[in-house]
């Protein structure tokens, strides 16, 4: 079995490689490969769980692309506050765990992800409205980043996605407490960083991670009161 970790946090990394350790005594057909010292990234082909850490909203972008594409077992390792410790959950196509869980249960999900004896709940099982509205970041809560770094108002994103201003500065809420941003640069940072790895391809590429080219050229063209993502409005979350 080959598990590919896709992160470029090294701590992140050593800390699965110490939690794989021990179940590579046990089985030995178990093949672990790290991305970050790689010059190449591996055929997806060849990889049965793609594990990721989550720092940002692009990673969390990239994470569901890829999950919808790739036929194997997606794991994301998040820090949203709604993935509890010792309660790992499918929604969609992603496994979500935390990221605040201990080492002992990190090394009994991960044995039971080498050890095939216990299948992966099917597809079809994980597309439930309620396992979409627990991931950390839902569609509309997506939709509402989006509309934030595309320098759209409230009024505006209200309108696009069919919903009054209320619900608007209630999902932003949720964001801001589910991640714990504590102020509006620490918001801003989560919405705009450029992913912390580089994006996986179902055709077994990869791509230039964070802001494509041409969002950042048209980001750059923007007047100076519109590229400030409305900050009058969204201070009055903080």
């Amino acid at each position: 079995m080959n598990i590919l970790i896709h992160s470029n946090n090294i701590y992140f990394n050593i800390g699965l490689a110490q939690c794989f350790r021990d179940i590579q005594e046990t089985l030995p057909g178990l093949n672990i490969i790290h991305s970050l010292p790689l010059s190449h990234l591996p055929d997806l082909a060849g990889m049965d769980v793609i594990i990721l850490a989550l720092e940002n909203y692009h990673d969390y972008q990239a994470a569901a692309e890829l999950a919808q594409r790739y036929p194997g077992l997606v794991v994301g390792f998040t820090s949203a506050n709604n993935v509890r410790r010792g309660r790992a959950f499918y929604a969609d196509t992603l496994l979500w765990v935390s990221q605040r869980e201990s080492v002992h249960e990190i090394g009994r999900l991960l044995r039971r992800l080498a050890d095939r004896s216990r299948p992966f709940a099917p597809r079809h099982q994980r597309q439930s409205h309620s396992s979409r509205l627990r991931a950390p970041l839902n569609d509309l809560e997506m939709q509402m980043i989006r509309g934030v770094v595309d320098g759209q108002s409230i009024n505006q994103m209200a309108d696009a996605l069919g919903v009054n201003r209320k619900r608007v500065y209630n999902g932003l809420e949720r964001i801001k407490m589910n991640f714990r941003l504590v102020s509006h640069t620490h918001f801003h940072h989560f919405m705009t960083a450029e992913a912390t790895f580089s994006h996986l391809c179902a055709d077994h590429s990869c791509y230039r991670s964070g802001v494509r080219p041409a969002r950042q050229r048209r980001v750059a063209s923007r007047p100076a009161e519109n590229h400030s993502y409305n900050l009058n409005e969204f201070h009055k979350l903080f």
